[in-house]
């Protein structure tokens, strides 16, 4: 009625009921590849080291060749999340990687993530449906991969924002410092020029008083002068 062909509507309601019908053992993203284990590590070992990460539903330890193992989660979600947290992370004394695996079937040593991991087996033929299936799960990992570019681009932009803030913040401060001295310069100016033409006036004052008393002394000779021309004659 919507569309939808029957294994879609059978992975929409019910994704590890869909992968039983597509011959998988896990829905898509939910298996989760660890490599670079020690020879000693094993499936308990496993278990408590992807403890926090959610619900665990299998879990497979290479053995001919070591060194490798499978974590197949309920939620693909989680299986991305303990990616996430876990990858290059110590255990047992050696870094390993976590990676979501998009092999099929138990086989050889190798690789998830990108593929190996999986040997030869009966799932190996490839139908529309699964193609389809890895296509849209590369579009989701690159979908999440520029969601987190845009993430960190919105991140740097605040954090230069903030940076660009303050250091507006410091120049009007400085600015601000600034003013203030050079308001303080000018009026130190002012009062310095108002002592100078104080003093100066202090200055001309008691010289014209100088003035005044030599003037005085000086009429008092003249008129002492002429009285004594007086009684001479």
């Amino acid at each position: 009625r919507h569309g939808l062909t029957s294994k879609r509507c059978a992975y929409a309601l019910d994704p590890w009921r869909y992968a039983k019908m597509s011959g998988r053992d896990a829905p898509p993203g939910c298996k989760v590849y660890i490599g670079g284990l020690g020879r000693d590590t094993t499936k308990a070992d496993l278990e408590h080291f992807f403890r926090d990460t959610g619900k665990i539903v299998s879990v497979w330890v290479a053995r001919n060749p070591p060194g490798f193992g499978f974590v197949t989660f309920e939620d693909p979600y989680d299986a991305k999340d303990a990616c996430r947290a876990l990858d290059r992370k110590d255990l047992d004394g050696h870094q390993v990687s976590v990676q979501i695996s998009h092999g099929r079937g138990r086989g050889g040593g190798g690789g998830g993530g990108g593929g190996g991991g999986y040997g030869r087996s009966r799932y190996n033929s490839r139908s529309p449906s699964r193609d389809r299936g890895r296509r849209r799960g590369g579009r989701d990992r690159s979908r999440d991969r520029h969601r987190d570019d845009s993430r960190d681009r919105d991140r740097d932009r605040r954090r230069r924002r903030r940076d660009d803030d303050g250091e507006r913040r410091r120049r009007r401060r400085d600015d601000e410092d600034d003013d203030r001295d050079d308001r303080k310069r000018r009026s130190s100016d002012r009062d310095d020029r108002a002592d100078e033409k104080e003093d100066r006036g202090k200055e001309d004052d008691r010289r014209g008083d100088d003035e005044d008393r030599e003037r005085d002394r000086e009429d008092d000779d003249r008129r002492r002068d002429d009285k004594e021309d007086e009684r001479d004659d």
